[in-house]
């Protein structure tokens, strides 16, 4: 079992325990036993807001050189603009399409209906 879930229960709950010294520290030293040296590692955050607290809490400058953090495109709700957001609501109420998209692009209103509120009706309609 490693200190991730030993530290307060099965595991990080708290917005706190990402801010605690000590398990940063552990986490960040986990990190490095675990990478291996003679690989290169990519990983992409979507988010901006991921990519704010990795350089504003230094993340990136702890771990170790083979690993590259890739900052990706954002997430939806960040990145796209109103009108193409509008665009996606007209689409997900057109009759036999099924639109997919982020959770958290689901909440952005638009003209006081969003995806998430699509009443019944207007699913029904679109069959």
């Amino acid at each position: 079992m490693n200190h991730l879930s030993e530290h307060k229960g099965l595991g990080m709950k708290f917005v706190d325990e990402f801010r605690d010294p000590e398990v940063i520290t552990k986490t960040s030293e986990e990190i490095r036993r675990l990478a291996d040296p003679n690989r290169h590692y990519r990983i992409m955050e979507v988010c901006g807001g991921h990519t704010h607290s990795i350089f504003r809490y230094g993340v990136e400058g702890m771990l170790p050189k083979q690993i590259e953090l890739v900052h990706g495109p954002g997430c939806p709700v960040c990145v796209l603009p109103m009108g193409r957001v509008d665009d996606c609501v007209a689409i997900a109420e057109q009759k036999h399409v099924i639109f997919a998209t982020f959770g958290d692009a689901m909440r952005v209103q638009v003209h006081a209906l969003t995806l998430k509120t699509l009443t019944p009706a207007q699913y029904q309609n679109r069959r």
